[in-house]
């Protein structure tokens, strides 16, 4: 923890101290995954002992009181993405453990400014073939197919309006920002459907979703992107989704087992813009 303070986030922060960069508004991405780890992975050795010692909390408490005291510098904590945390018994508690978090925090709410979602992933920030998980199907919504397995969340602009009203309920203030990291989902060319059908929802998703992996927690390099020398993709025949949401959230859901399509990067994209701030 010593070191964490001192030759990571002290380094980090008399850097953005620099007063050449006083009229830079300098935006911090907050430990991407950690928390959201904490959230649904405690059952993993790693994650678990990282929750019973507590530091994680302190390293993020640390971080933002340290950079918030920057006066053009912003805040924005990662809060996973829409196939992670969107099932209501991962959200519940993690809106739980950001606010137990912040609140730990010199500066309280203050001391973040907002969330980005979808950090260096592959969700779709909109789902356009599908704008309504409860659409029924041959009896069914459409939200319990195979691929969302009754998350109805489907896409990163939808999770981000739910976490909004999820935050300030819980007495977030309402002019928290969220950022949206839409640098690899842009999931373009030929292989983009124009529409949804079928007789059955898995069939109906299946043809509609812009999302062209075979599961959401599939964050390897997908087939066909990527830029310079390519690491190899996602295994054929194994699904390895990082985090364990879909058990957490529904442990009777089937696991999809192959790989995935093609994704094209969009640009930069963010909801709820940053807001100047005032004069502490």
């Amino acid at each position: 923890m010593q070191r964490y303070k001192t030759e990571y986030i002290d380094v980090i922060a008399s850097t953005l101290a620099n007063p050449k960069y006083k009229d830079l508004r300098i935006v911090n991405i907050i430990e991407p995954d950690s928390l959201p780890n904490l959230v649904t992975n405690q059952s993993m050795p790693a994650c678990g002992q990282a929750a019973s010692s507590g530091i994680y909390e302190a390293a993020i408490k640390y971080a933002l009181d340290k950079l918030h005291a920057i006066p053009n510098v912003y805040n924005y904590m990662d809060i996973g993405h829409s196939g992670w945390l969107a099932w209501r018994s991962n959200m519940t508690p993690a809106i739980s453990l950001y606010t137990q978090v912040v609140q730990g925090t010199a500066a309280g709410f203050a001391s973040a400014d907002g969330f980005i979602t979808n950090t260096a992933n592959y969700t779709p920030l909109h789902e356009p073939n599908l704008p309504n998980p409860d659409l029924t199907i041959g009896g069914q919504p459409i939200g319990s197919s195979n691929f969302y397995q009754w998350n109805s969340v489907f896409d990163e602009s939808t999770y981000a309006e739910v976490l909004y009203n999820g935050f300030v309920g819980a007495g977030w203030p309402s002019k928290i920002g969220f950022l949206i990291d839409t640098g690899r989902n842009g999931w373009g060319g030929s292989a983009r459907p124009a529409s949804a059908s079928g007789n059955d929802i898995n069939t109906y998703v299946d043809s509609g979703r812009v999302d062209r992996r075979l599961h959401r927690g599939n964050w390897c390099n997908q087939s066909g992107a990527g830029s310079a020398c390519r690491r190899p993709r996602h295994p054929a025949g194994i699904s390895m989704p990082m985090c364990g949401a879909r058990e957490r959230a529904n442990p009777t859901a089937p696991a999809s087992t192959s790989p995935t399509n093609r994704a094209r990067a969009s640009t930069d994209t963010a909801t709820r813009p940053m807001r100047r701030r005032t004069a502490r």
